[in-house]
């Protein structure tokens, strides 16, 4: 018991008289009525009697009051009715009372004395209700809590929280623990209800009281509390924070399974109220979202799923619904929403629809963040498969488009394995998904970037690009699954960037967007989400711009599938800008179809049902291209159809949409609802239009569900639309030249045969006649739709009883179709699907019958001659050869051809034997096997080709030529001879390519199937070069033998004439039926003659004849080395060239290539050298060799110094054109492989023969630097050849001055290695150095600077001061001290000093070691640095600077070799630079840590290094000039900075003190004191350590120290800009300044607020993006209102309210100018503003006539930057708002009106530097801005020039890349909106109209 409470004063009588009597008058119940009945009446009170029960429980020890005998007087005397026992008990609600279990206890049992006798006194009151002083009810509570051995029972009036009766039809075990629970105390409502209100309020929840009954509670009664919830929270409203705590702590033990009886409680609790359940799951999914799977596993396991799903809206249930989705497999979370919906009405679905879109989008958010940044999922993520059909749903719901895309957008940028979902490979996007996360691994996103980089470097084509994807899209491998789906997730991502692509790379990504569209490799969802963003590109862009030609390039690749999508083409039309003819006509031509197949669809794409009152007939294309045999039925006249109303059309559509297999009978149920018999010709319709022709995969489910209709008028009206479609679609003219087209209509034959022949019901012959169909087909040329057609109906009677074989119906088609398989000249696809219908029907198509009525019929017709079509020649594929005398030409088959080739082991050629026996016939094998694969590929297609388009060709020319030719066999002859030529030369065109490709691949697969590594690329290009033409040339003989044959049967006809004639006629002239009326008439020599051809004429025949047979051979042996030559360019087109072929062993390795041009004669090498007039046929590589000797020969023998002193005709020259001419005229492998022998050759020449003449080194080497031009595959080894020879070709002083001029050879290089033979006493390197300097030095024509042989040269005098008297020494020291080079001090080393220079190499070698040796690890590195303090190696400053020097000239010199080695590796090269960084900052770390050591401050120890740093990059700089390597420098500096970082120096005391340091090293480093290092300085500038370091901790002078920085590099930029030489630099050193700025914007805005106009005023003005990045960065958590809202009221914004903060210096220009002062007395009200302005118009032109210093801020900007600040600040100080008459207004204004050009310029420039974020300043501005406009209509010239400067400066500020500043665009707004200010009837306006469309665009780009 607490005895902190004191008993009252007052009511004590009963008190006082028991302290009177004594201890032991309470000790019966006689001496306690003794004492009672003394008492006056009056003292008989509730409060006497609550005061005296205290004092008798607060009795000290050894006073024993009984307190049940003193209850049971009191309320037994009749002197005590007065007594209210509940007030006695409310008597104890006083604060400070605490009672223990045992004084709780003693009172409980004494009031239950007066319980049972007074009916009316609650005992339970005791503890129940809330009291005025809770803590002392806490403790009552407590106390009745921990009651032992009392039941309910013993307790009156006493209230369970729950009644046993609610548990009656529950299991029988939740009654038992009902039960149990109902026995103890602990069940009372009014204690546990307390314990809800009291003990768990916020106030004293912390209790000890409190944490007591809470810890008991959880321990043994939280069954009991959780049973009790639903009645003692009736009427709690809102719970609070301890509330909901506990509650979600208590339930979660439950669900969770923390406790044995977890199912018992919640079976019971369910069954008590299941909606308590929910709320509980609510409370827990809303604290933790990712328990979705714990409640959902309790939620299956309890049975309780399907009340959970009831309530749909909620983001839990829906939560619930993507875990069962995941986790349990026969629940389909689609059906489930399906269902849903169909409970909805239209605006509760559109609301539902919101509700799912929110759902993603938060899940998305979730997902989005934790894959950037990493983290924990602060949800439960999605499956695939959920967020596939919550978006479709979405998408079923809503109708907003805007709403649509971004729903598209979120989930395909945040699952981008959603871009292939949808297809037959969901498990497989499924499993990857639920197995690595939904981000794509790194190793896809970089393959997905290096195939990118192959297609925009024109490595692999747009066509190959689509193989490659339609390849991954199909693949069951999961890594190539998420390739593919990489790939278009990378193509949407950079959509937003694809206006700053280069044009070319614009183009092929246009090419490719449009094509994954066109080749349907997308689902629909990412289709459709596609198209949207090409007509967003098209929509939202003006027409020159480069997102603009994108879309119409994507569209232009859609072609005439843009028909299919009549939304898309009702979006096009809307676009007022598209102008693209072709595009408007096929979105045009996609209205009107849809229309026609689905009901009238306006300009928005919206569809309104069929059009009425049209007739079936107008629906039909009855054209001349109709089939006669084709029929469909018209509607029946007593039809009464009609279009369903809208609402109908919805309802039927949403049905159709979501069929499946596991809905359909639910479906089947709300389809009879709707669809009324007077709708069977609009469904049948869009059934067949909409869903059986463009859904062939789900043909069999709408054939089911129609089925299951059971209606046989809608199944009647379904067949005879389906017949309409199929006639309409095969009389179409785009279906002969669409693929698209085709297909569909292959799905309509399918969906026929299904209806029809699948279910044993004939298609009759009024409906389709298939025998004569397929002879319409042969007879018009369209077998490429009828064959197809007709296979996909046939095809479908493989499940029919009747309509199988033998069918006579059947077989009589199939013998049609056979006859065409074997007599016509079908395509190979034609021929396919012949064989698959007979091989599905389980027919052998090789012992089915043909017929032969299509030859009979072709026997009976007249004979005509062929119409020479040109388009179908060009269009080769789709051309059906008829050929004279109705027979069909057989096709040629490989077999058959390839057994008339000789053995190519007999032919071929084979690398010289090198290695094994065994390996060389590995060799042999594989390329017998490449060659013959590749020739068999195409053999039979460029010979069928070549015949067919050679036959065409000479029977029309003969048959032209020799029409007055009576002899049939000089007509024959010709006619051979011709046909022979042009298929062998037509052939061997065709193939070249195809060949060499195919070769190439088939010998690198073997030789990776055989894991064969002993064949290089370089072999592999010349076994193919060897044998390419023997390949080629035996497809070419292939060729002529067959064409021969097939020309005799071609002129067939007209020899049987030509002999009639003969037998006929004994004299006479021949007059041929193709003989033209004019050819007899025409002048000579192309007049006809009777009797024969002129000589003239028969030369031309006679050509051919010499080109078959000798004159094409010379030829042939050299063609691989121009692949890409014409046989043919006389006679044949190019148009008539055959493309490309693919080969199936792989992509093509090379483009095919067209003719190179030749070069400056014009002429080939081999035309030129003729011997006797006879082409000279040496090969390409000896006739190289040749003229390289006879160049070597004619300069040895030469008395001309240089190359370019030759004259352009002598011998030298012409041969190294011709070399050059040779190369560039070859093909690509022919290029590289002669190229490598001939640089083989050269080296070989410079070693072993060294040139004897400048002369001649220089042509030798002139040649290698050309054959480096010309071939890149040998540029690596002629370098590494360079660097492993050096020095051996640097004893020849003509090679080394030929290697530099060629710029093979570094300047610095040779001089590095001319100094070291120098120091080692070298005659030859001294020799070396005095012929060099000769030769580029001491000259007319000097190519070197003396720099360039500083480190000779200093050799040089060193030699010299130790051999003074060396002649060739002395010789060379005279001749420069003759040309005034001055001799350089050479100090001598003693022996210490050059031992202790060498020991510090050492050191430093070991550190260097240790470093790239070991991971990191600072007790080696301490202990390496205290060996080193021991030693005394750098024990002064003198030794520390020498160190520094070494160390860099070392690590210098180890970079530059490493660099210029074969496989330069840059970790190693910089290797000693870092080592020398860390060990910088570790000589501070330890600075003064060891004993002895001069304790001096870090940061000053750092300096004094960093300075010393510093001394040796200028010294560096001054000696090697234009050699200065700043990449050393800059690494050195920026790793101290990450070793600065990684020894956590952020945590020392003098942290700012070193950045300081870092600050005043850099500032040393400025551009202006070492020019050379401008490149490494800025970046330094740009680091982030450097950055964080200066700003992040808010040191206010390393804010300053760092903006002075920033604001070097803003005036060094600016000042190079202006400078022509240095405009590249410039751009360099913008693009650095904009990148820094970008970061400081976006981690530190406040401070590029506060400086802004500091920033602004060392900007170029040529540089309007960065300044716009500079006005754009506002304060962190502010949040900018979008500033082209409509009616948006600036005034209006809180922040428009608040001052921005301003560096407190911004007035420091004004002040140094001294004009600050007189500005400020300006501001007066008595001020002369005129004088003033006077006076600052003075000090511009003053200003004007001083030259600025480089690099220096413009004087002008930077006071009026400073200048415009002040005004606005003294302005807003005095409280006044704009006053466009006060002074600060009025003194812009004349300012502005009074300055020159270029001030009113840099004025308003200032001006609107203000107009930034929401602030005082900005509001201001604007209102100064406007105000300078005026609203005048007429401004005066003055004005108008102010006008015309203020649109430049908006131009500026928006059209430049985003962002813009939002005040800029604020002003914008309001000149435009506003009328009254004219804007737009400007003069810039009117001169250039489109300047208004271009500002708007560029405004609403830059919209928040």
């Amino acid at each position: 018991m607490s005895h902190q409470w004191k008993l009252p004063d007052r009511d004590r009588q009963i008190i006082d008289a028991f302290k009177k009597a004594g201890p032991r008058s309470a000790a019966s119940r006689n001496s306690i009525e003794d004492v009672v009945s003394t008492l006056p009446t009056s003292a008989l009170t509730s409060a006497e009697v609550a005061n005296a029960l205290l004092f008798m429980l607060f009795a000290q020890p050894g006073q024993h009051y009984n307190i049940n005998d003193f209850v049971a007087v009191t309320s037994a005397t009749e002197r005590a009715k007065q007594i209210n026992w509940n007030t006695v008990i409310r008597t104890f609600d006083v604060s400070d009372l605490r009672l223990h279990v045992e004084s709780f206890t003693r009172l409980f049992r004494a009031l239950l004395i007066a319980a049972t006798e007074h009916q009316d006194f609650d005992i339970q009151n005791l503890w129940a209700g809330q009291w005025n002083n809770p803590r002392t009810q806490l403790s009552f509570l407590r106390a009745f809590f921990e009651l032992q051995n009392v039941a309910p029972s013993q307790i009156p009036g006493f209230q369970a929280a729950f009644q046993v009766s609610q548990f009656e039809a529950s299991s029988p075990r939740v009654r038992e623990k009902v039960n149990l629970e109902l026995e103890k105390h602990q069940s009372n409502f009014y204690a546990l209800k307390a314990v809800f209100e009291v003990v768990l309020s916020d106030a004293i929840v912390d209790d000890d009281d409190a944490q007591s009954i809470l810890h008991d509670l959880a321990r043994n009664h939280l069954v009991l509390f959780l049973l009790s919830l639903t009645r003692i929270t009736t009427g709690a409203g809102n719970f609070t924070a301890s509330q909901d705590d506990f509650l979600i702590n208590a339930f979660r033990m439950f669900l969770e399974d923390q406790r044995s009886d977890s199912d018992i409680a919640l079976e019971a609790l369910f069954h008590q109220d299941r909606q308590m359940v929910y709320q509980l799951c609510m409370m827990i999914f809303h604290t933790d979202p990712r328990m979705t799977a714990v409640i959902t596993r309790k939620a299956r396991q309890m049975g309780w799923v399907d009340f959970m799903l009831e309530n749909f809206q909620n983001p839990m249930t829906l939560d619930i619904a993507c875990v069962m989705q995941k986790e349990q497999s026969d629940f389909d979370i689609d059906q489930w929403l399906s269902q849903v919906v169909a409970t909805l009405s239209r605006s509760e679905a559109t609301a539902f629809g919101t509700t799912l879109w929110k759902f993603l989008r938060i899940k998305a958010d979730d997902e989005y963040r934790t894959q950037k940044e990493e983290g924990q999922y602060q949800s439960i993520s999605l499956s695939l498969s959920a967020v596939f059909a919550l978006l479709w749903k979405v998408q079923e719901l809503l109708e907003d488009r805007e709403t649509i895309k971004s729903a598209q957008a979120t989930c395909l940028t945040t699952y981008p394995r959603l871009m292939n979902y949808g297809t037959e490979f969901n498990e497989v996007l499924d499993h990857a998904s639920d197995s690595k996360g939904h981000k794509l691994a790194p190793e896809t996103d970089l393959r997905m970037s290096d195939l990118f980089g192959q297609m925009y470097r024109a490595e692999v084509s747009i066509r190959d690009m689509i193989n490659e994807m339609r390849r991954y899209k199909t693949s069951n491998d999961p890594n190539q699954q998420d390739l593919f789906c990489c790939i278009v997730h990378g193509l949407f991502d950079e959509y937003g960037c694809y206006g700053e692509y280069p044009e070319e790379a614009l183009e092929k990504t246009a090419l490719l967007f449009g094509s994954i569209v066109k080749f349907r490799l997308l689902p629909q969802i990412p289709q459709e989400y596609g198209l949207i963003l090409i007509v967003d590109a098209v929509r939202d862009q003006l027409p020159d711009t480069p997102m603009h030609r994108f879309g119409i390039e994507a569209l232009l690749q859609l072609g005439d599938q843009l028909v299919e999508w009549p939304e898309i083409c009702a979006m096009l039309l809307q676009i007022p800008t598209l102008q693209h003819s072709e595009i408007i006509q096929r979105a045009q031509e996609g209205l009107r179809n849809a229309q026609l197949r689905g009901g009238m669809v306006d300009r928005e794409g919206h569809t309104d049902g069929m059009l009425n009152g049209a007739s079936e007939e107008a629906r039909v294309e009855a054209t001349s291209r109709g089939f006669r045999s084709l029929k469909a039925e018209a509607i029946p006249p007593h039809s009464n159809f009609s279009d369903p109303d809208q609402k109908s059309q919805e309802k039927i559509l949403f049905a159709v949409n979501n069929l499946s297999k596991e809905n359909m009978k639910f479906k089947l149920a709300e389809m009879r609802d709707v669809l009324k018999p007077e709708h069977y010709h609009w469904f049948a319709s869009y059934l067949v239009e909409q869903r059986a022709r463009l859904e062939q995969n789900n043909q069999d489910l709408y054939r089911t569900f129609l089925s299951h209709l059971d209606d046989p008028v809608l199944s009647a009206e379904v067949l005879r639309e389906t017949y309409s479609a199929i006639v309409k679609t095969m009389s179409a003219r785009s279906t002969m030249d669409s693929q698209v087209e085709r297909t569909h209509l292959k799905s309509l034959g399918a969906w026929l045969g299904s209806l029809t022949l699948a279910q044993d019901k004939p298609i009759k012959h009024r409906n389709i006649y298939f025998v004569d169909l397929l002879h319409e087909g042969f007879e018009t040329h369209r077998l490429i739709i009828v064959i197809p057609f007709t296979c996909k109906v046939l095809v479908q009677g493989k499940d029919s009883v009747v309509f199988k074989p033998p069918n006579p119906w059947l077989m009589e088609i199939l013998g049609v179709l056979l006859e065409l398989y074997h007599h016509a000249d079908l395509r190979l696809n034609l021929k396919f699907e012949i064989e698959v219908l007979c091989k599905d029907l389980n027919l052998d198509h090789k012992k089915v019958e043909p017929s032969n009525m299509i030859r009979e019929y072709r026997a009976q017709q007249t004979i005509e001659g062929i119409t020479t079509n040109v388009a179908a020649i060009e269009n080769i594929e789709d051309y059906d050869l008829t050929l004279r005398g109705g027979r069909l030409r057989e096709t040629f088959t490989v077999a058959d051809i390839m057994q008339s080739l000789p053995s190519l082991d007999s032919v071929l050629r084979y690398p010289p034997p090198s290695g094994g026996q065994q390996e060389q016939n590995a060799v042999k094998q594989i390329i017998n096997k490449a060659v013959q694969r590749a020739i068999e590929e195409i053999i039979a297609p460029v010979v069928e080709r070549s015949i067919t388009i050679a036959s065409l060709s000479t029977s029309q020319l003969v048959s032209k030529d020799y029409s007055v030719e009576p002899n049939p066999d000089s007509f024959s002859n010709a006619a051979r001879e011709m046909v022979k030529s042009l298929a062998g030369s037509l052939a061997l065109v065709t193939c070249k390519e195809p060949l060499r490709m195919s070769i190439q691949n088939y010998i690198r697969q073997y030789l990776e199937e055989i894991g064969g590594a002993f064949m290089a690329e370089g072999q592999i290009l010349m076994i193919v070069n060897d044998n390419l033409d023997i390949a080629a040339q035996l497809i070419k003989e292939a060729a002529e033998q067959r064409a021969v044959p097939e020309m005799d049967q071609v002129i067939e006809a007209d020899l049987n004439d030509r002999q009639r004639f003969l037998t006929e006629n004994s004299g006479g002239d021949y007059y041929g039926q193709t003989l033209n009326r004019w050819a007899t008439w025409i002048p000579e020599p192309y007049k006809m003659i009777p009797g024969s051809l002129n000589e003239a004429q028969r030369a031309v025949y006679e050509d051919f004849e010499r080109r078959v047979h000798g004159m094409n051979a010379g030829h042939l042996q050299n063609a691989s080395a121009d692949s890409t030559a014409r046989q043919l360019p006389d006679i044949l087109n190019e148009t008539l060239a055959m493309p490309n072929l693919s080969t199936p062993a792989g992509q093509p390795v090379m483009p095919h290539q067209s003719p190179l041009t030749q070069h400056e004669s014009g002429t080939s090498v081999l035309q030129q050298h003729r011997a006797n007039g006879i082409v000279d046929n040496m090969p390409p590589r000896e006739r190289v060799a040749l003229l390289v000797e006879e160049v070597q020969k004619a300069a040895r023998t030469s008395l001309i110094p240089r190359v370019q002193d030759l004259e352009k005709d002598s011998i030298i020259v012409q041969h190294m054109r011709q070399i050059i001419t040779l190369l560039a005229t070859s093909s690509h492998p022919v290029v590289d492989h002669i190229s490598r022998q001939l640089a083989d050759k050269v080296t070989a020449s410079l070693l072993r023969q060294p040139p004897q003449s400048s002369l001649e080194a220089e042509c030798l080497i002139v040649l290698l630097r050309k054959l480096c031009d010309v071939s890149e595959a040998i540029v690596r080894d002629v370098m590494r050849w360079i660097t492993a020879n050096e020095e051996s070709l640097l004893t020849n002083s003509f090679v080394a001055v030929a290697f530099v001029r060629a710029s093979l050879m570094d300047l610095s290089r040779v001089d590095g290695l001319i100094a070291s033979a120098v120091r080692d006493h070298s005659e030859i390197g001294l020799r070396l150095l005095s012929d060099l300097m000769d030769q580029t030095l001491f000259n007319e024509g000097p190519m070197a600077l003396r720099a360039d042989f500083i480190n000779s040269i200093v050799a040089l005098y060193a030699w010299l001061k130790e051999q003074p008297d060396h002649p060739l020494a002395s010789e060379v020291g005279n001749k420069l001290k003759a040309h005034g080079v001055p001799e350089f001090a050479v100090v001598a080393l003693n022996d210490k000093t050059k031992a202790k220079q060498d020991q510090m190499l050492y050191v430093f070698q070991e550190w260097a070691s240790l470093y790239d040796n070991s991971s990191y690890n600072e007790a080696t590195y301490a202990a390496f640095l205290r060996d080193l303090h021991s030693s005394q190696l750098i024990s002064s400053a003198e030794d520390l600077v020498t160190f520094l020097r070494l160390t860099i000239e070392s690590s210098t010199e180890a970079f530059e070799l490493e660099a210029q080695s074969f496989r330069v590796s840059f970790a190693a090269a910089f290797s000693r630079i870092d080592a020398l960084a860390l060990f910088v900052i570790l000589l501070v770390k330890f600075q003064g840590e060891e004993n002895g050591a001069v304790k001096i401050s870090k940061p000053a120890y750092l300096g004094s290094i960093l300075s010393l740093i510093v001394l040796i990059v200028n010294n560096h700089q001054e000696f090697r000039g234009t050699n200065f390597n700043q990449r050393v420098f800059t690494r050195l500096f920026a790793s101290i900075l990450y070793s600065f970082a990684e020894f956590r120096f952020d945590l020392s005391q003098e942290y700012a003190e070193f950045m300081l340091v870092f600050a005043k090293t850099f500032k040393s480093l400025q551009p202006r004191l070492i020019p050379a290092f401008a490149f490494g300085w800025t970046s330094l500038i740009c680091h982030r350590v450097f950055i964080d370091g200066m700003l992040r901790h808010g040191d206010e002078e390393c804010a300053t120290q760092y903006r002075e920085l920033a604001g070097l590099m803003l005036q060094y930029s600016a000042a190079a800009a202006e400078i022509p030489a240095l405009q590249q630099d410039a751009e360099a050193l913008i693009r650095g300044a904009w990148k820094n700025f970008f970061l400081i914007q976006n981690d530190f805005p406040d401070f590029v607020c506060a400086n802004h106009a500091y920033f602004c005023s060392r900007l170029s003005l040529r540089e309007p993006t960065t300044r716009n990045l500079i006005l754009s960065a506002h304060p962190l958590g502010l949040v900018e209102p979008n500033p082209l809202t409509p009616n948006l009221r600036v005034e209006r914004i809180e922040d428009m309210k608040k001052a921005p903060v301003i560096s407190a210096d911004v007035s420091q220009p004004l002040e140094a100018a001294d004009i600050l002062a007189g500005l400020q007395s300006a501001f007066g009200k008595t001020a002369d503003l005129d004088h003033f302005v006077k006076q600052m118009v003075e000090i511009f032109k003053e200003d004007v006539k001083q030259t600025p210093s480089f690099g220096a801020p413009a004087f002008d900007c930077e006071i009026l930057c400073s200048l415009v600040v002040v005004v606005a600040q003294d302005a807003l100080h005095s409280g006044t708002k704009f006053d466009p008459e006060g002074n600060h207004a009025q003194l812009i204004s004349k300012l502005l009106n009074n300055s020159q050009p270029r001030h009113k310029y840099l004025l308003v420039t200032a001006l609107f530097d203000q107009l930034r974020y929401p602030n005082t300043h900005t509001e201001y501005f604007c209102k100064q801005v406007l105000h300078i406009w005026g609203t005048t209509t007429e401004a005066s010239e003055s004005h108008a020039y102010i006008r015309e400067i203020i649109i430049r400066v908006l131009r500026e500020r928006i059209d430049a890349l985003r962002p813009n500043p939002w005040g800029a665009l604020v002003v914008f707004k309001e000149l435009s909106d506003n009328p009254a200010y004219g804007f737009w009837r400007t003069q810039p306006f009117i001169i250039e109209p489109e300047l208004r469309q271009r500002l708007v665009m560029a405004a609403r780009g830059g919209g928040h």
